[in-house]
């Protein structure tokens, strides 16, 4: 018999147990006892998903300690521990429900097989009311109330909040170890938006011409601020580069974070790295997804940096001299008894 077998056949013994004890509280209906009735004959067939939606029903009719522990035993059967221990505790929470207290040691019996199959994830953020996902799934809000009970592996970790660019990071859980991650979630760079000039009246232009003196033409003037001029340019070439730099280095990550689930997932076990593992191609993969996650956002950062300096520069950059020259020399707002009109000045 494989142990996944003799895990189902325990856990078929516990929930049959379960039900042939004599009652001590207050009786189910019976349309909740026949479909828990139903639900563990679906068990014996080995038909475990219908029975768990079975179990799933009656305890949608009752809101009962006994249907929620009979879906804890059937998410084990399925493999499902994270689920199993959370339907489970939920059931021995309700300490004045007779059925659980006449089957107390029975069900923690259940929980401590279903701990050997989990860690514990504890997640620091600085940004209240982050979503957190695990493996695409939400499982909350920052900052979480506890630690999350996952199952032991390798899982992906995503933090995310609105205004803020989000974190993808794997995660190695040990069983019956607590893992610690810290995420700092980065600020969006803002974008200064154009505003459109207002509409205004019709464009009156008044053309005068004038004789300037003769005088000599003043020497050309360079531009008054070529240094920050220069650096303006130089601190957009920095964000441009900064941007790609972690766009690369995330994909790289990423490619890491794949591999290294593909030795965990594939049917090898002589390919898992669990949590802590001293292998060097264990610890190296590791070090790979971390160390590319770091330079990723060190690039975001610096370029959104750079991008933000280079923006302020450019803003406040003196116009460049130029030597008087024919031509369009200045307009402005000028208000009549006919209304408001534009004066412009052009010189030949």
């Amino acid at each position: 018999m494989t142990p996944h077998q003799t895990r189902t056949a325990l856990a078929l013994l516990v929930a049959a147990s379960l039900t042939v004890a004599p009652s001590r509280g207050v009786a189910q209906t019976r349309d909740v006892d026949a479909m828990i009735r139903r639900g563990l004959e679906l068990r014996r067939r080995g038909r475990d998903l219908e029975a768990f939606q079975t179990f799933e029903a009656a305890w949608e009719a009752s809101h009962g300690a006994r249907a929620r522990a009979q879906m804890s035993l059937a998410a084990q059967a399925l493999g499902r521990w994270a689920d199993a221990d959370r339907f489970l505790r939920e059931a021995l929470a309700v300490a004045d429900d007779p059925w659980v207290a006449g089957r107390r040691s029975a069900l923690e019996r259940s929980l401590a097989e279903i701990d050997a199959h989990l860690g514990r994830l504890e997640l620091r953020c600085n940004v209240d009311g982050a979503l957190v996902r695990v493996d695409g799934t939400p499982r909350g809000t920052t900052p979480l109330a506890e630690p999350l009970r996952l199952p032991a592996g390798s899982v992906t970790l995503q933090v995310g909040a609105p205004g803020y660019l989000d974190v993808t990071r794997q995660a190695v859980l040990a069983v019956d170890q607590t893992t610690r991650e810290e995420i700092d979630l980065v600020a969006v760079p803002r974008v200064a938006t154009p505003v459109a000039p207002p509409i205004g009246a019709p464009v009156t232009a008044l053309v005068r011409r004038e004789a300037p003196p003769h005088r000599e033409p003043p020497p050309a003037e360079g531009d008054p601020a070529p240094a920050r001029r220069v650096l303006a340019w130089t601190t957009g070439a920095v964000a441009l580069t900064g941007v790609a730099l972690g766009a690369v280095f995330l994909a790289l990550r990423n490619t890491e974070a794949d591999a290294f689930n593909a030795r965990n997932e594939d049917a090898d076990p002589a390919n898992d790295c669990q949590r802590g593992s001293s292998a060097s191609v264990c610890v190296d993969a590791e070090s790979a997804v971390s160390t590319r996650g770091a330079v990723a956002t060190t690039g975001f950062i610096l370029g959104g940096a750079a991008a933000v300096a280079s923006a302020v520069l450019f803003a406040t950059l003196p116009p460049r001299a130029s030597p008087t020259r024919a031509g369009l020399r200045g307009c402005a707002v000028a208000a009549g008894r006919g209304g408001a009109g534009v004066l412009c000045e052009v010189a030949f």
